[in-house]
């Protein structure tokens, strides 16, 4: 074959490969039609042996025209991302303001940038900050973002997701979530409406109230977890609900039976349960008083109703797991941390979820109040 027609079966190769994309049913073979040089005629057979013949030129510009629209359409348009500064969608250097499509990546300079979503979801991503946007889901991947929904948004769940971390706020107008990595630590602040945070086989790690916040740094590996909390029964069960996450835990084994009304420290192995608890299986449990304060006594018996409000329905276990969280976050337990499937989790309290807040704010434009 002429060195000349070898080029262009190249490029007909090319044209080819975009059509065997488009539809694997339309099986295209390619031959230089016979004939002077500067003919360049391309012979398209389809399964039915029918004959098209086109120019190099428009065969490329035709594949190159279905490449484009077949990506548009497979790309929707999500919503628009608007900064004051310069910003990067998807490392494309852009001023102002920008289009946002299914899986881009934004990444913020010196600016924090808004992310406005056509399903109602407002996202904030602070200076030196970059995630991934899907439509029902922010994967942040550095720096610091602040989740919200308008008043009129479309139902329906949006999560951050950090790491291993799921991050949920509450279905509702006034539920959002702040959410920073820093290095291998996450932290997270709910605001509005509780909040909660899984790993990513969807095992309960946290549960957070409106104004709490709470730190996360996977360890690696799937060691033993350690939970601490006052024991309490309900429905011929026994249940801990744990200081630092707001998790209730069903208990198995370990002599708990003796340890109702106690403060113990539990060691053993955790496995996701119902109604928005866990299930612990005891190998060590050390009882760290025989009495529990009143505020954490409350917490235990409240979020042991919570489980057992499951059989009345959703809406009864809902705000019986509501009690619990509320009943938690008052009590002295910021200094208490909790493993959890390989999950370090350092607990705080209201004020100091407030504190984070703004020292967040001194760094990176990412408040509600500026909204």
């Amino acid at each position: 074959m002429p060195e000349e027609q070898a080029e262009y079966s190249t490029w007909l190769c090319a044209v080819a490969g975009f059509f065997s994309n488009f539809s694997p049913s339309l099986a295209v073979r390619l031959h230089i039609h016979p004939g002077s040089a500067d003919q360049k005629n391309v012979k398209f057979l389809t399964g039915a042996s029918k004959v098209h013949r086109y120019s190099i030129q428009s065969a490329v510009a035709l594949g190159l025209s279905l490449h484009l629209s077949l990506g548009l359409a497979a790309a929707p348009v999500l919503g628009i991302a608007v900064s004051r500064g310069g910003f990067a969608v998807d490392r494309a250097a852009v001023e102002g303001n920008a289009t946002l499509f299914e899986g881009n990546r934004v990444e913020t300079g010196a600016s924090s940038s808004e992310l406005r979503l056509n399903n109602g979801v407002r996202m904030r991503l602070a200076s030196d900050s970059s995630g991934i946007v899907y439509r029902d889901r922010l994967v942040l991947e550095r720096g610091g973002g602040e989740v919200s929904r308008a008043l009129d948004a479309a139902p329906g769940p949006y999560r951050v997701e950090a790491g291993t971390l799921r991050i949920q706020p509450a279905a509702a107008a006034a539920a959002g979530a702040r959410v920073a990595v820093r290095g291998e630590r996450v932290q997270v602040a709910a605001l509005g409406a509780p909040v909660t945070v899984t790993n990513a086989q969807g095992l309960l790690l946290a549960r957070l109230a409106a104004g709490r916040a709470a730190e996360f740094t996977p360890e690696g590996g799937s060691g033993p977890s350690t939970l601490t909390g006052c024991v309490s029964s309900h429905d011929d069960k026994y249940w801990l609900s744990d200081e630092a996450s707001s998790v209730a835990f069903e208990v198995i084994g370990g002599g708990v039976a003796q340890q109702v009304g106690s403060r113990v420290e539990i060691t053993g192995s955790v496995s996701a349960g119902t109604n928005e608890t866990n299930v612990v299986t005891v190998t060590s449990l050390k009882q760290l008083s025989k009495s529990c304060p009143a505020n954490l006594a409350a917490a235990g018996a409240a979020g042991a109703g919570a489980a057992g409000a499951g059989a009345a329905g959703t809406g009864a276990a809902v705000g019986a797991a509501a009690a619990g969280t509320a009943a938690a976050g008052g009590a002295a337990i910021g200094a208490s941390t909790a493993v959890i499937a390989g999950v370090v989790v350092a607990g705080a309290g209201a004020a100091t979820a407030i504190a984070v807040v703004a020292k967040d704010d001194n760094k990176a434009t990412i408040s509600p109040s500026t909204r």
